[in-house]
């Protein structure tokens, strides 16, 4: 099987009532630390709201330094093309993106992304 056999299927993700995805995971963290688990998804949110008003670069940053302040460890906050998950730079128009965080609370790593659509 090559890589021109794979298919990348996209469905909505379930999310809690503060938008964190649905996970098994999520029941591992201790109530504090649940209670900042939607940071992410504030995250993913502010990367969306902000492709038509600033470069990639600076909203990665501000995202990061978010999730340290509320405690998270930031592996990735990335940019991807949906089509075949090719790392981006920056936002491009006209062209299907996904927004990706990886980052640990406690001892628990959450991932989550967001389908961005390019304008």
């Amino acid at each position: 099987m090559g890589l021109k056999d794979i298919k990348v299927e996209i469905c909505p993700t379930m999310r809690e009532a503060d938008g964190l995805a649905m996970s098994s995971r999520n029941r591992r963290l201790p109530e504090h630390l649940r209670a900042r688990a939607g940071t992410i998804y504030q995250c993913l949110v502010s990367i969306e709201s902000k492709q038509n008003s600033a470069n990639f670069s600076v909203v990665q940053k501000e995202c990061e330094e978010l999730l340290e302040a509320k405690g998270f460890k930031p592996e990735y906050v990335a940019l991807a093309d949906a089509r075949d998950l090719g790392l981006m730079e920056d936002y491009k128009t006209n062209v299907p993106m996904v927004a990706l965080i990886a980052a640990r609370l406690g001892d628990v790593r959450l991932i989550d992304n967001i389908l961005l659509k390019g304008e």
